[in-house]
C-alpha cells in the first residue's frame, strides 16, 4: 500500500551513467551531456518517499557550457528538494556556488509541500561567471571579472529576486550581436520583479554602447503603445523645446528608474549579407522577459553603410508565368530582388532554439540616412533615404514605409540603366513583408542601335549620342544610332517583369528593345567566333562588352557626381575611327578611350560633348531635336573635319 514504510537500508549507486537515460526519465531543464556518478538511499513511504544522496559529473558540459567538475548532494523529503552544488569550469579558486528549495510532488504522492515557496541562491565571481552561460543563451561570458550574487524567492509562478551584479573590463558576446562587446564595465540590482540596470558601457566594433533602465521579469513597466509613442519623432513644438536639452539621436534619457534604453553610438556594424554600415540610435525595451517577451521599439539610423539584397529567385519565378517576352530576371539585372534584404542573418536576429525569450519589434523606426546603399553585386546600386517602421518577430517583420530612391542604376552587363526623375520609390507594408515592396521606378538608358545599311560619315566615334551616321566599324558599313530607353516599373516587386514597360525615343517596339538591351552578348559572340577564324572585327565587339563592364563603375561614379543625364566610356579603334585619309589621326592603330556627355534640356532637345581622352582630337559636340517621333534635327561639329547638319525622317512599317 501506499503507507508501506520503505526500508531505509536500500542503496542503490549509478557509476558512468549516461545523462542521455536520466533526461529521459527525468525531463531535466537543461541541455546537459556527460556522465554522471551517484549514490542514493530511499526511505519512508510511497505517499511520502524520502531521498538522499550525492551526485557528481563527469566530462559533461551544461547547455553548451564546458564544466571541469559538478557535484551536488540533495535531500527529498516532504514533497521538497533541498540541494547544494558546486560547479566549476576553469578554475577551482572560482566555482559557481548555488542552494535550493523547491517544492515538488510526483503524481503517486499523497503528501504535498507545505507551501509554494522557492527559494534558489547563486554566488559566482570572476572566471566563474562564465559558468552563467548555463542559465541564458542570449548572452555568453567570454572573459574579465566581476561579480554576481542572486537570490529568489516567491513561487516558480511568481518568482521575486534579489541580489546584485558588478561588471568590470568585461567581454561579453550577445547573440543579437556578430561582434562582441568589449571593456563593458556596468552594475546592476535585481529587485523583487525587476532587473534594475544602474549603468552599462562598453566598446562595440569602433563604437560606444551605453544603457541604464528597468527590465521585469513579469509585469511589463512599459508596453504596446507607449513604446509607440517613445518611438514616434517629435512634434515641431516638442523639438523646439527640447532642442537645447537633448540630442536628437538620444530622446530619452539613461536613467535607472526609465525603462531599459540602449544608446548606439558610431557603430561600425557587419551583418553577413545583410547590412554594414554606421549605426546610431537608441532602442527601448519594454515587455517582460516571462509574459509575452520583450518589446523593441526605438530608432535606429543607418548611415555610410550598404544594405544588401537578395538574387530575388523567388520573385523571378513568381514573375516567369506572366513574361511574354521572354525577358529573363537576369536581363533585368536581378531587379525583382529590389526590397528583399537577405535575411540569412535571421539566426543572429532571432533567439536561440529552445529559447523561451522571443523578442518582438514594437514600431522600431528603421532610417536610411546619409549615404546608404542598396545594392545587389555589382548588377543593382541606389542611393536611398526614408524610414520603416518595425513590427512583429525577426523572423516575421512586417514593415510600413516608403524608401526613397535617389539615385543609382542598374547594370545589365551590356547596358546601364539609371535612374530618371526624383520619384522613385519603394513603399513597404504589414502585409508584404520586406520581400514585397510596391515599386514606382523609373529609368532610362541609351542604347546602340546599327542598320545594315545608311549613310557613312566621317566621325571618330563608334559609339557616341551624337554620331548617328557614322561608320560603326564593323566589316559590313552601316548607320548607328542611339536609341534612348526607358524602363517604367510600377507594382510589386514579386511581379516586376509582369508590371514592366519599356518604350524608346525613336519609338521601337518591346521586342526590339528587348534585343537592344540584351543585343552586346550575341554582339560579342559573333565578334569573337569571327575574329578567332581569321575574320570579323578584330575583336571589337568583345572589347565593347569587357570594357563596358570595366568602365561601369566609372561611368556610374561621374554621371551622378555631376548630375549628367547620360556619361559613357567606350573603346576606340584605329578600325572605327574612319577619319579623312589626309588626317594627321589616321595613322594610329591602338585602342583608345572615348568618353560621351550628355545633356537633356528638356524632353526632345539634348546636347552632347564626345572626346577621344588619350589622343589630341577635337571634341565633337552634338545637338539633337525630335520634333515628331519620325522627324529629327541633328547637327555635330568638331570645328575642323567634322560639320553635320542632319534633318532625319523615319517611317518604319
Amino acid at each position: 500500500g501506499r503507507n508501506t514504510e520503505l526500508t531505509s537500508n536500500l542503496q542503490a549507486t549509478a557509476q558512468n551513467l549516461n545523462i542521455d537515460t536520466l533526461n529521459n526519465v527525468l525531463a531535466i531543464p537543461f541541455d546537459i551531456d556527460g556522465f554522471a556518478n551517484a549514490t542514493a538511499s530511499l526511505g519512508g513511504t510511497l505517499a511520502n518517499p524520502q531521498l538522499r544522496g550525492a551526485a557528481a559529473l563527469a566530462a559533461a558540459t551544461i547547455n553548451d557550457t564546458p564544466i571541469q567538475s559538478a557535484t551536488t548532494s540533495f535531500l527529498y523529503q516532504n514533497a521538497r528538494l533541498l540541494l547544494s552544488s558546486e560547479l566549476i569550469a576553469n578554475t577551482p579558486e572560482h566555482p559557481l556556488t548555488l542552494s535550493a528549495q523547491i517544492p515538488y510532488a510526483f503524481n503517486f504522492m499523497e503528501t504535498r509541500p507545505d507551501s509554494e515557496d522557492i527559494e534558489i541562491k547563486i554566488d559566482v565571481a570572476d572566471e566563474g561567471l562564465a559558468l552563467l552561460n548555463i542559465f541564458t543563451q542570449q548572452v555568453a561570458w567570454q572573459s574579465g571579472s566581476g561579480q554576481v550574487n542572486l537570490t529568489v524567492k516567491g513561487t516558480r509562478e511568481n518568482p521575486k529576486i534579489s541580489g546584485t551584479a558588478n561588471l568590470q573590463d568585461a567581454v561579453i558576446q550577445a547573440q543579437i550581436l556578430p561582434e562582441p562587446l568589449t571593456n563593458v564595465t556596468g552594475q546592476a540590482i535585481f529587485a523583487g520583479d525587476q532587473i534594475i540596470v544602474q549603468a552599462l558601457q562598453g566598446s562595440f566594433s569602433d563604437g560606444q554602447l551605453t544603457a541604464a533602465g528597468i527590465f521585469p521579469l513579469r509585469q511589463p513597466v512599459i508596453s504596446g503603445a507607449q513604446i509607440s509613442a517613445l518611438s514616434a519623432p517629435a512634434t515641431a513644438t516638442e523639438s523646439t523645446e527640447a532642442a537645447t536639452t537633448e540630442d536628437p539621436l538620444f530622446p530619452q534619457p539613461l536613467a535607472a528608474n526609465l525603462p531599459l534604453t540602449f544608446n548606439f553610438e558610431d557603430i561600425d556594424l557587419n551583418l553577413k549579407d545583410l547590412y554594414s554600415g554606421g549605426v546610431n540610435g537608441q532602442v527601448i525595451v519594454g515587455g517582460s522577459a516571462l509574459l509575452g517577451g520583450p518589446q523593441i521599439g526605438g530608432q535606429v539610423i543607418l548611415s555610410q553603410g550598404q544594405v544588401k539584397l537578395t538574387d530575388g529567385r523567388n520573385a523571378a519565378s513568381a514573375a516567369s508565368e506572366t513574361n511574354p517576352a521572354g525577358l529573363s530576371t537576369e536581363d533585368l539585372g536581378g531587379t525583382a530582388g529590389l526590397g528583399t534584404a537577405e535575411l540569412s542573418a535571421d539566426a543572429a536576429l532571432s533567439p536561440a532554439a529552445g529559447s523561451l525569450i522571443t523578442p518582438n519589434f514594437r514600431d522600431l523606426r528603421l532610417t536610411l540616412g546619409r549615404s546608404v546603399q542598396i545594392a545587389r553585386g555589382t548588377q543593382l546600386r541606389f542611393i536611398a533615404d526614408g524610414t520603416l517602421v518595425l513590427n512583429g518577430p525577426a523572423s516575421d517583420l512586417r514593415p510600413d514605409g516608403t524608401i526613397n530612391l535617389k539615385s543609382g542604376s542598374i547594370n545589365l552587363f551590356t547596358t546601364l540603366f539609371r535612374l530618371r526623375g526624383g520619384n522613385n520609390t519603394a513603399k513597404f507594408t504589414p502585409e508584404s513583408g520586406l520581400q514585397n515592396p510596391y515599386l514606382n521606378v523609373s529609368l532610362r538608358a541609351a542604347v546602340p542601335e546599327v542598320s545594315s545599311a545608311g549613310p557613312i560619315a566621317g566621325t571618330p566615334y563608334a559609339n557616341a549620342e551624337v554620331a548617328d551616321t557614322s561608320n560603326n566599324g564593323f566589316s559590313n558599313p552601316g548607320s548607328l544610332r542611339t536609341i534612348r530607353v526607358r524602363a517604367d516599373v510600377e507594382g510589386p516587386a514579386n511581379a516586376l517583369l509582369e508590371n514592366l514597360e519599356l518604350s524608346s525615343s525613336p519609338a521601337r517596339s518591346e521586342a526590339e528593345l528587348i534585343g537592344l538591351i540584351g543585343g552586346g552578348f550575341i554582339t560579342a559572340l559573333e565578334s569573337t567566333v569571327g575574329s578567332l577564324s581569321g575574320d570579323g572585327d578584330s575583336f571589337e565587339g568583345l572589347i565593347n562588352l569587357v570594357s563596358g563592364t570595366i568602365l561601369t563603375r566609372v561611368q556610374d561614379l561621374v554621371g551622378n557626381a555631376l548630375s549628367l543625364s547620360e556619361f559613357n566610356l567606350f573603346p576606340v579603334t584605329a578600325a572605327s575611327r574612319a577619319l579623312p585619309e589626309n588626317s594627321e589621326e589616321n595613322t594610329d592603330t591602338g585602342l583608345d578611350i572615348g568618353a560621351s556627355i550628355g545633356f537633356d534640356v528638356t524632353e526632345a532637345a539634348s546636347l552632347s560633348v564626345s572626346k577621344i581622352l588619350t589622343d589630341s582630337t577635337n571634341p565633337e559636340f552634338g545637338l539633337s531635336y525630335r520634333l515628331t517621333d519620325a522627324l529629327t534635327v541633328r547637327g555635330a561639329t568638331n570645328f575642323d573635319e567634322i560639320n553635320q547638319f542632319l534633318l532625319e525622317y523615319e517611317l518604319r512599317f
